[in-house]
């Protein structure tokens, strides 16, 4: 998929800002406050429905305006077909969402057809944070390449809900001994495919650390989050016949971890701020490769204050990979990038919420 063409009314400082991205590396120049950032989050907001900056819809909206409006045309190589995409958040709650001029009661459909991966200096709380972070990691790249996966997650999300509230109550050994079954059904395959999903990536991952050779000690495994001697069921009923049962549920992949590692030692504990950065920067760029080989949609890509993150080397080598792979991606910085970066297609300069000049 590529963006064609973006509107953006009343986010931020952007009032009727208007873009006609490159196919291939944007760069969104300008000094802090103009606007830039704003522009990756509102096309990472139609999208996904949220911002990646901001959970309250509040905090997008200058006091004088009531909604935000994003429009896009998104072009589909593989079918020669142009989509048209709108999606209106209210101060007072509620979203209104078109897709080639249909209205669309989920999200999911235009997630499905418009992937987007964010890459902010936000991104190192995939190492530095808890295991949320990494799940959702992992989350993300099964929900494009894998079908059944999102049924799965929900079925598992609302059983496990179930479970919970069973616990809650005198007399409940029979009620948990249905959702236990349904839990670890369920669980169990969502297990497997994260599984799967680990193991596919880490044979990206090698590939990757050709290009970066700093991360070649980096190792990632999946934790499914329950011991590997015992299947899920039998994790369940073990939890309830502790002497101090716990109230929620301990036992299931909504416990799970992806671990990092590298020379063999958990990377949270044992990298620097700027190392972290770098190993966050190799597993999206696998994420990537393996998405597109696994034939999925081409994600756009976004890059929060790039520059600032990495070295010049670095940079121009993440530069290479996003060439290589041909996928459409929108760049921040405070200055152009540098002039060996001759892969930059288009360069928006921004000043005070505006599109000032485009190179």
């Amino acid at each position: 998929m590529l963006i064609q063409q973006l509107s953006i009314d009343g986010l931020r400082t952007l009032q009727n800002v208007s873009l006609d991205p490159d196919p291939g590396i944007n760069s969104i120049v300008g000094e802090n406050g103009a606007g830039k950032s704003s522009v990756l989050e509102a096309i990472h907001l139609i999208a996904t429905g949220r911002s990646y900056r901001s959970r309250k819809v509040q905090s997008l909206l200058p006091p004088d305006q009531e909604a935000v409006t994003v429009r896009m045309a998104l072009h589909d190589p593989a079918a020669s077909r142009l989509h048209h995409i709108g999606l209106q958040k209210l101060r007072a709650g509620g979203t209104r969402l078109k897709l080639d001029h249909l209205s669309l009661s989920s999200i999911v459909e235009v997630t499905r057809m418009l992937p987007v991966k964010i890459i902010s200096p936000d991104s190192h709380a995939l190492v530095q944070e808890g295991p949320d972070e990494r799940r959702q990691f992992l989350d993300w790249g099964l929900f494009h390449v894998e079908p059944e996966f999102l049924s799965l997650w929900q079925a598992y999300r609302r059983i496990l809900q179930q479970r919970n509230q069973a616990l809650k109550f005198p007399g409940r050994d029979n009620a948990l001994s249905a959702w236990d079954q349904q839990l670890s059904e369920v669980g169990e395959k969502l297990s497997q495919h994260r599984h799967d999903y680990v193991d596919s990536l880490c044979s990206v991952l090698a590939e990757v650390k050709t290009r970066l050779p700093e991360l070649d000690a980096l190792d990632i495994r999946y934790r499914q989050g329950w011991s590997k001697e015992k299947s899920l069921l039998d994790a369940l009923k073990d939890e309830q016949q502790q002497s101090m049962a716990p109230a929620f549920t301990t036992a299931g992949p909504h416990r799970a971890d992806m671990v990092l590692t590298y020379h063999g030692r958990v990377a949270r504990e044992h990298l620097s701020r700027g190392e972290q950065k770098l190993l966050v920067y190799a597993l999206h760029l696998a994420q990537l490769e393996h998405a597109i080989g696994s034939g999925m949609r081409k994600p756009i890509v976004l890059l929060d204050d790039l520059a600032a993150e990495l070295d010049s080397d670095f940079l121009q080598r993440v530069l290479s990979v996003l060439q290589r792979l041909k996928t459409q991606s929108f760049i921040t910085g405070n200055m152009a990038l540098p002039e060996s970066a001759a892969s930059v297609g288009r360069t928006f300069h921004m000043q005070g919420g505006l599109v000032a000049k485009v190179v």
